[in-house]
């Protein structure tokens, strides 16, 4: 088990701004969401406010893409649309001008529909672009990414942020806590997962070297801190700018990049557990 057995090509493409990359992906309550992301060359000159959404029917077929009502309040390129409580929460990300952001915005959809957004009291403690991010317990872990704060060497990082219990969705108001244990080696664009009380990377990019490793550690199940990390199976190649997410026991891992130049249309999986 755990193999893809083959992929369709769904008929249907985004209300607007279909032909997007650096945009956040979500499933809540039964529909597929596509927030923000770019249009243009790889550095992303055009950031996108749009989101777009579609139900997912109960054989996994995705039905016509919506506009929603609101838009994100700015346009945003590189950010993370990630699920807690009953709410969906847009997470960093970069503007036009390649500037990543600290402002996080929250959104409860009802009926699959957006009808407005709110800027959340508190955002991350450092701007953060290209990150890995995953939601488990109903916290938020924002992994690594671009930034130019003091915890980070050159323009990539090695810091876990997590946000405060939001078993009850809406508003952040607590501060995010910085006290879980940075991975080995900064870098951008990796791919974070969590899977029961483990957190997962995988790959990224250092600066000047895309990355194969994939690394893990224990999340406290009562505070939500990241413990210290362990080394697991690298990749077959190196991967940034991926996707991924668990399920029934296995890690997936969709697309990105091999090189500056080279896309990898490849999903890769393994089998996972709490320890490996």
């Amino acid at each position: 088990g755990g193999g893809a057995t083959g992929f369709t090509t769904a008929a249907n493409t985004y209300a607007s701004n279909p032909n997007r990359f650096g945009a956040g992906t979500a499933v809540y309550d039964g529909y597929l969401y596509v927030a923000g992301g770019c249009i243009g060359t790889a550095t992303c000159p055009t950031a996108l406010n749009s989101v777009t959404y579609a139900k997912i029917n109960d054989s996994g077929v995705i039905g016509t893409w919506s506009n929603a009502t609101a838009n994100l309040p700015a346009a945003r390129g590189y950010g993370k649309l990630l699920v807690a409580g009953s709410s969906l929460y847009f997470v960093g990300g970069q503007n036009d001008s390649g500037t990543a952001q600290s402002t996080v915005y929250y959104a409860t959809p009802s009926a699959g529909n957006i009808s407005s957004w709110s800027t959340a009291s508190s955002g991350l403690p450092n701007a953060r672009s290209e990150f890995g991010a995953a939601s488990w317990n109903n916290r938020l872990y924002i992994v690594g990414g671009k930034g130019t704060s003091a915890d980070c060497s050159g323009a990539v990082c090695n810091t876990i942020y997590t946000s405060p219990d939001l078993s009850l969705g809406g508003n952040i108001t607590a501060s995010w806590s910085t006290t879980g244990d940075d991975f080995s080696v900064a870098r951008s664009g990796t791919v974070a997962v969590a899977n029961s009380n483990t957190l997962y990377i995988a790959g990224g990019y250092d600066g000047a070297n895309y990355l194969s490793d994939t690394q893990y550690a224990k999340i406290d199940t009562t505070t939500g801190d990241v413990g210290s990390w362990s080394k697991s199976t690298s990749l077959p190649r190196p991967l940034s700018q991926g996707d991924g997410f668990s399920a029934n026991g296995y890690l997936y891992l969709m697309g990105g990049k091999s090189s500056t130049t080279s896309c990898d249309p490849t999903t890769l999986v393994a089998p996972i557990s709490g320890e490996t």
